[in-house]
């Protein structure tokens, strides 16, 4: 639960709270779950009791109720789906904000390519859960730039989504400095970054 409680706090703070931008494609969000995606979402309920209150949408920020489906949303729908437990927490980590942001099934992908020698096949198997702890900084820079590529094309597909172009890279520069940094992990225990 410390791998995931590390790298949700990593990826809260680049979702930042509540958000109604008419730019963004996920419309209204809540600590990056997009209600156009999760319309079903229990916390919805209670976020749309708090639009009348004073103080919103701070009152919500610091809402514990919210603040623990929040995290159960994001254990169930995220860190379960990519098997971040399996995983040492660097990866765990990258691959979880590449999963929130990028898309689960594109960052599982992206990873898979990056370490090599993997069926393709945006699925965490018995092969890719071994792969993962033997693989090192050089396959962690190569599934950074597989995102920043993605992003690129994001843009090209879509142009009106540029405007997100710098907290895109932001973000990715974000990711890289944390897990490179990481000090007293499995990731730096692992002969791979010998």
């Amino acid at each position: 639960m410390d791998k995931f409680n590390t790298s949700l706090l990593f990826v809260l703070k680049r979702e930042g709270g509540y958000a109604n931008n008419p730019r963004d494609k996920g419309g209204e969000t809540f600590k990056g779950i997009s209600r156009r995606f999760w319309p079903k979402w229990e916390g919805w309920k209670l976020i749309d009791l708090m639009k009348s209150r004073a103080g919103f949408p701070k009152c919500a920020e610091d809402d514990g109720t919210l603040s623990e489906l929040v995290k159960a949303f994001y254990l169930t729908e995220f860190w379960n789906a990519i098997r971040g437990d399996d995983m040492p927490l660097p990866w765990g980590l990258a691959v979880l904000d590449a999963s929130v942001n990028q898309g689960t099934r594109n960052a599982v992908g992206m990873m898979q390519t990056a370490i090599g020698g993997l069926k393709v096949d945006s699925v965490i198997g018995p092969n890719t859960c071994e792969a993962v702890w033997t693989a090192g900084p050089t396959a962690m820079k190569r599934f950074l730039a597989k995102r920043a590529c993605r992003y690129v094309r994001t843009i090209m597909k879509t142009p009106d989504q540029e405007v997100w172009a710098n907290d895109w890279m932001y973000r990715l520069f974000s990711v890289a400095e944390t897990v490179f940094m990481m000090p007293g992990t499995e990731w730096v225990k692992t002969a791979a970054w010998h």
